[in-house]
């Protein structure tokens, strides 16, 4: 099997940073394209609007602001994986997270996605269902959870 089309999904996290380094390292040793997705999840600010925590002048607004922090964090990406000579595709999107996951790793004919791991303290919600497990049950390709941060972090450095 080839890999040459690799989709990263991050939340903009701290530790998202390690597996965007990690998948550069993939993409580099694979020769590979890579192909980054932020989602912004549309459901959360469904969520907030039903329970009236925010009315749709502020959820127009938060997403806003969410939007502008995606693109900030992309840059960011962008210039790790500049800094080993590997070029990032990136892509914001809006919906159903896991569902905007799998739909971009169908369009670009992804062979691998490449997902953080799970947190170090689960949400009581999130160990039932959460947005990495619906990407892994239905991706059309293997799946990938960095969970390691310090082996992501030798690799990129190794590079």
């Amino acid at each position: 099997m080839t890999i040459k089309n690799i989709l990263v999904a991050v939340n903009g996290e701290t530790s998202a940073i390690s597996t965007i380094k990690y998948a550069i390292c993939l993409a580099k040793n694979f020769e590979a394209w890579l192909n980054v997705v932020y989602v912004i999840n549309k459901k959360s600010i469904d969520f907030l609007l039903k329970h009236r925590i925010f009315v749709e002048e502020e959820a127009k607004q938060y997403e806003e602001e969410i939007y502008t922090f995606g693109e900030a964090f992309l840059q960011r990406v962008k210039k790790f994986g500049e800094a080993k000579k590997v070029e990032i595709n990136s892509y914001i999107l809006k919906g159903i997270v896991h569902e905007e996951v799998i739909n971009k790793a169908i369009e670009i004919s992804a062979d691998l996605i490449v997902i953080g791991g799970p947190g170090s303290k689960p949400l009581i919600s999130e160990e039932f269902y959460d947005e990495g497990t619906m990407i892994i049950w239905k991706a059309p390709c293997p799946v990938l959870s960095v969970k390691n941060i310090s082996l992501a972090e030798n690799c990129y450095k190794e590079l």
